[in-house]
């Protein structure tokens, strides 16, 4: 609904994946300088964000079993020598599904320098068809002090079909 008026009619999970993205963006690749809302101190922000493929082109859709990369840019304003950097993916229904935080690779993330530009790529991804957020968080090192957080700012999808699916998966 939207004053008073229905938006969408549907499945509940289309239903409720196009309430989730209303005023999120439809690009596999965003400038988050001016990305509103987002938390935090400062001193370190996000200033781009992309989804690609595994030829490093910009892509929203893909299939199960193919490779997703999620990459960022970050910069920092301050006297930051570690930082912590967190990739949560929330489902369409709201749901906080995965939550990558660069010591869970054991990836410290040391000498930072006042640009750096990540990736990572999610080999053979396994989820379920269906639409996803991301949502990025830099904090110091021992996860106390919130530097920027941007919530659900990308969306990527899942389609049905592919190399490992030959049926529809039904939700």
């Amino acid at each position: 609904l939207k004053q008073g008026s229905i938006q969408e009619i549907g499945e509940v999970h289309e239903v409720t994946a196009a309430y989730l993205a209303t005023g999120q963006t439809q690009e596999a690749e965003l400038d988050l300088e001016n990305f509103q809302p987002r938390k935090g101190s400062g001193l370190m922000r996000f200033k781009k964000a992309m989804v690609l493929n595994n030829k490093g082109e910009a892509c929203q859709n893909f299939s199960i079993g193919d490779d997703v990369v999620i990459g960022f840019e970050v910069i920092k304003s301050g006297n930051v020598e570690q930082a912590n950097l967190c990739v949560k993916i929330i489902t369409s229904d709201g749901l906080s599904l995965i939550s990558m935080v660069n010591s869970d690779g054991k990836c410290d993330f040391v000498d930072i320098k006042e640009r750096e530009e990540l990736f990572l790529t999610i080999k053979d991804v396994r989820l379920y068809p269906g639409s996803y957020f991301l949502t990025f968080l830099v904090s110091d090192s021992m996860g106390v002090d919130l530097y920027d957080s941007v919530e659900m700012c990308l969306m990527f999808n899942i389609l049905d079909g592919g190399k490992l699916t030959k049926r529809t998966l039904p939700r």
